[in-house]
């Protein structure tokens, strides 16, 4: 019966390391975010195809999302000081 104990602390041990070499490297993606959002018009519609245009104020640096026809953009950036024009 002991070795049962030793195997249930040897599972629970392993589960721990994975866990916490995980969120290491979760940590690692830290310079880069996701913007994501819907256009609507004045009467709350979604509008399919604009054009959203995102850009990093501290580099100038701009990138283009379009709408989908549910009027989702969704775009991968920097997230240092990202904002919408």
């Amino acid at each position: 019966m002991r070795t049962d104990g030793l195997s249930k602390c040897g599972r629970i041990g392993l589960m721990l390391i994975v866990t916490l070499i995980s969120s290491f490297a979760t940590g690692q993606n830290a310079n880069t975010g996701e913007i994501k959002g819907t256009v609507t018009d004045n009467s709350g519609a979604v509008v399919p195809g604009v054009r959203v245009t995102i850009m990093n104020v501290q580099t100038g640096v701009s990138t283009v999302a379009t709408t989908n026809t549910a009027g989702i953009y969704e775009k991968m950036v920097s997230a240092s000081s990202s904002a919408m024009a």
